[in-house]
């Protein structure tokens, strides 16, 4: 039996009167029967309404409609509406001649405005014939420049891995969110950061790009979820199983970029996450058997949008080595036939200032390009991509054995340990063990072999003085300086004033003998350097 899918078109509202599009859709709700035609052409009307008129959802017609310039007018016409007169530089006047004149078209007129204006649609329902796959993802959080929270990518996620049961996928969701959880709790103490907000403020935004207002959310906000399940279709032959692993065609997402030298309307992609090196979110769109058919589907999507699509909203163009260079991009719009927008010295170098005058540039010149011109003009953006093919594991597929849920014991470093956060190792698992007595030994020797080799002083994970002595040691702290002196750590003339700190260890731990190492971490007896961390686990049966 069919499933009917309810999906948004990913429009981004860019100013409070002015929406753009961005590359794919949002899946909303699945329906059984038929109303979801019903709900989308609700839905549909309410955004036409909140909208106004489809001027507001573009920067040129290009972005609009199928219809050449010279074709609209007439349509125009065709109902008694007169097109507007062409600025001083030749150029037509859409948005504000819109803006002026749509509360004086009929009901009929402006249905006739939005028919011809065939691009821009909200909602639309895609009928789904197989079952489909369950993702689980996670949600990138970090703190943005200048930021006091901490803020999660707009939607999407990284995936994490893929099953064909919904149960299966839901216990692997919350052995992830535990994980992320506390990887991230970790990465905000390490960095003296813990009293931040996770707010989940722009997620919601985003998922509402035509509500009239958007509530807002309250200042103690924490997090919405650090991993969700996300319904994923295959691309290809579903009765074909998967096996371990499959390739997911990705959707990357984006940021509005915030710099007032840019301008409205201009995005960048690497919000997910500040560290370049740990994979970014994306929206994952089908999941294939083959990768070709992956690539094929990914190569499908990028010349859609790229037909419509402003490149100058996502970045500059590069030469062909990869550099940014505004003297390159000028020789090659006059070669095109096309005169470049004119920038002078004192701005040659603002990328973001070159940013918002090509980006008017294109809207003046977009609707005429040749397709010649237009496919030139892309090939300046040799590195821009908006989807990308990912291979992803598939839990339970065909080549895997049986598997059942049991209780798995893991053996991890704690954020005591400098280099067992997230921000510098990921990888801090020593591994997953069925009896509990074997992971208690791993982590007694790996917690004998840290304080064996002199691991560094807590204070080392937030850089700061800020932890008081309780939050180490049950010690009071007269027994403690007291068995300093006879340790040889510290001298009897220190004692009465000694509070140990990071610079007193700094300058310690280069002299320091492994007796007095042993010494120093009998007396921080509530440091856990290594824990066991019980989850419910798939493992094959």
């Amino acid at each position: 039996m069919p499933t009917f899918v309810l999906e948004r078109f990913n429009w981004w509202r860019v100013e409070p009167t002015a929406w753009l599009r961005l590359p794919g859709e949002v899946a909303l709700a699945a329906f059984d029967t038929a109303a979801a035609h019903t709900r989308a052409a609700e839905l549909e009307a309410e955004a036409r309404a909140v909208v106004g008129h489809p001027f507001r959802c573009g920067g040129s017609l290009r972005e609009l409609m199928t219809l050449p310039v010279f074709a609209f007018q007439d349509w125009l016409r065709d109902v008694g509406i007169e097109p507007p007169d062409p600025d001083p530089d030749d150029s037509l006047p859409w948005l504000a001649w819109a803006d002026l004149y749509c509360g004086e078209w009929s009901k009929s007129q402006l249905e006739h405005v939005w028919e011809g204006t065939n691009r821009v649609r909200f909602y639309r329902v895609r009928e789904r014939t197989a079952a489909p796959l369950h993702a689980v993802v996670r949600v990138c959080w970090s703190p943005p420049m200048n930021d006091s929270n901490y803020l999660p990518e707009t939607e999407g996620g990284v995936p994490c891995a893929l099953w064909h049961d919904r149960a299966a996928a839901e216990r692997d969701r919350e052995l992830k969110q535990r994980f992320a959880a506390d990887e991230v709790a970790g990465g905000m103490e390490m960095a003296g950061e813990s009293t931040m907000l996770l707010d989940p403020r722009r997620r919601v935004v985003a998922a509402e790009p035509f509500a009239d207002v958007v509530p807002p959310l309250p200042a103690a906000v924490r997090a919405v979820t650090h991993c969700e399940v996300v319904e994923v279709e295959r691309g290809d032959d579903a009765t074909q199983p998967l096996g371990a692993r499959a390739f997911q065609v990705v959707r990357l997402g984006w940021d509005e970029e915030d710099d007032p030298n840019c301008g409205s309307g201009h995005f960048y992609n690497d919000n997910y996450n500040n560290d370049s090196s740990l994979p970014k979110g994306g929206v994952l769109v089908r999941a294939f058997l083959l990768k070709e058919d992956a690539e094929r589907l990914r190569d499908e999507l990028e010349v859609e949008y790229r037909g419509i699509a402003d490149p100058f909203r996502f970045d500059l163009p590069r030469t062909p080595e990869g550099v940014e260079d505004n003297d390159h991009t000028s020789e090659v719009l006059t070669k095109l036939g096309l005169a470049p927008p004119a920038i002078t010295a004192a701005f040659n170098s603002d990328y973001y200032y070159r940013r918002r005058l090509y980006a008017v540039w294109w809207d003046r010149h977009a609707d005429g390009l040749t397709p010649e011109q237009h496919d030139a003009l892309w090939g300046l953006f040799a590195d821009l991509r908006f989807h990308e093919v990912r291979e992803v594991p598939v839990g339970d597929g065909q080549a895997l054995p049986p598997r059942r849920v049991r209780t798995l014991y893991y053996v991890r470093a704690t954020n005591w340990i400098p280099d067992g956060g997230p921000n510098v190792n990921p990888h801090r698992f020593l591994g997953a063990f069925a009896d509990r007595d074997r992971a208690e030994e791993v982590r007694a020797d790996a917690d004998r072999r840290a304080r064996t080799n002199q691991t560094p002083m807590p204070w080392d994970r937030s850089g700061s003085e800020r932890n008081a002595w309780e939050e180490f040691s049950s010690w009071a702290k007269a027994d403690m300086r007291r068995h300093f002196v006879a340790r040889g750590l510290i001298s009897e003339a220190e004692a009465d004033s000694f509070g140990p700190n990071a610079y007193w260890w700094d300058d310690l731990r280069p002299r320091l003998r492994p007796a007095q190492a042993t010494a120093f971490w009998e007396v921080l007896d509530r440091v856990r350097l290594y824990e066991i961390l019980p989850l419910e686990t798939e493992v094959p049966s």
